[in-house]
């Protein structure tokens, strides 16, 4: 039973993918893998916000300096945002998988629905390579 006042969060109302196949990329701007997503689409009132994870496994086949295998996510629907590194989990590491996870608290703008699709790119003159890549969308009551 929740306190008087609190915040109630409707987990009923979370909703992932995930996508196993291991996939690569030399893209240096955000780009879907040849297996693209995953990808979740959630209501969302205006003003309500909406708690966004993302993690996958990565590597890079060399590991200069400022090199990053990155994974993000774009919003589409109600509106559309491109993904971008200030919402993105990433690697830095060759020849060896690391997991990486990161939280996003997304506000909406405009009611309606949000498609949230996982995007990759590296930086640098390298392959990224991902796994394992999930994405999970939990709406927050307001």
């Amino acid at each position: 039973m929740p306190f008087a006042g609190s915040n109630v969060i409707a987990f009923a109302d979370a909703v992932q993918d995930h996508v196993a196949t291991e996939e690569t990329s030399a893209s240096t701007s955000y780009t879907d893998l040849a297996t693209s997503g995953p990808a979740v689409t959630v209501a969302i009132a205006a003003g309500e916000k909406c708690l966004i994870y993302i993690d996958c496994g990565s590597f890079l086949d060399t590991s200069p300096a400022g090199a990053r295998a990155r994974m993000s996510f774009a919003v589409s629907g109600a509106e559309t945002i491109a993904a971008s590194d200030v919402d993105s989990v990433f690697n830095s590491i060759a020849a060896d998988y690391v997991m990486g996870s990161r939280f996003t608290l997304f506000t909406a703008t405009t009611g309606g629905n949000y498609t949230f699709t996982a995007k990759y790119k590296v930086a640098g003159a390298v392959t990224g390579t991902w796994s394992s890549r999930r994405i999970l969308a939990i709406p927050l009551a307001a």
